[in-house]
């Protein structure tokens, strides 16, 4: 299982809230240790769990559930490891120009290959489950430099009058979660409404009521989204 990287200790599985991305075989699988139980979703079953996984995966998973199952009672650290973003270059700034079709796979793009590794990983997950209903995703912003943020901020503040006005749908670049390579924009409409229906599955929720193409990686291991803060400034 590429990607699936945990510590044994005394032969238990040690296992605190974590959310593991990773491969298997053509599948990206998400396993999901919560006090010593695994749950696992993967791109190819879609929403979750539309089909029963191949012979292939559920040997090795069964393996890991029959572990985990056995150590229950037992509480740890998961040592997660995952590739860095792509290094900066000068004069980067993560700007997609507008008409720019950049999809989730377009790694070479700063926006893109910026993106915290846990995250742009289950945004391509979700973007394969979302090509076979049909539906493209795009990203139509991601990483973004803090220059870039305070440009943005700047000039949403000439737009709408205010800083408080710009704040309900620009952040500061301290507390921008696009500067820190965790949030990601969704485009178009159709696209975006997609996720808000079934990016759960894969950990992305909708988090600003006011901003339908925003997500970010804060879904729980029941497949749930924490309640939508009502704009940017709200945190």
């Amino acid at each position: 299982m590429v990607g699936d990287s945990r510590a044994l200790i005394g032969g238990c599985l040690e296992s605190p809230d974590v959310t593991r991305l990773g491969r298997d075989g053509d599948d990206i699988v998400a396993r999901r240790w919560r006090r010593g139980r695994l749950a696992v979703t993967s791109d190819r079953f879609g929403r979750g769990m539309k089909k029963s996984p191949p012979a292939r995966q559920l040997v090795p998973l069964l393996a890991v559930a029959a572990l985990s199952a056995a150590c229950a009672a037992t509480e740890g650290a998961v040592a997660v490891v995952a590739p860095p973003p792509t290094a900066a270059h000068p004069g980067e700034t993560g700007r997609i120009a507008d008409g720019d079709r950049v999809t989730p796979f377009d790694v070479q793009v700063p926006a893109v290959g910026r993106l915290d590794p846990v995250l742009l990983t289950a945004i391509q997950a979700a973007a394969r489950e979302a090509r076979d209903d049909g539906v493209s995703l795009l990203v139509t912003s991601g990483w973004r430099s803090a220059d870039y943020q305070r440009q943005l901020l700047e000039d949403a503040v000439s737009v709408y009058g205010s800083l408080d006005a710009a704040r309900r749908l620009v952040s500061t670049p301290e507390l921008s979660r696009h500067v820190a390579g965790t949030a990601v924009d969704i485009g178009p409409t159709a696209a975006a409404d997609w996720m808000i229906r079934y990016g759960a599955a894969h950990g992305l929720c909708q988090v600003y009521v006011n901003e339908m193409w925003h997500f970010e990686l804060v879904g729980s291991p029941d497949g749930g989204c924490p309640e939508q803060l009502p704009d940017a400034s709200a945190g």
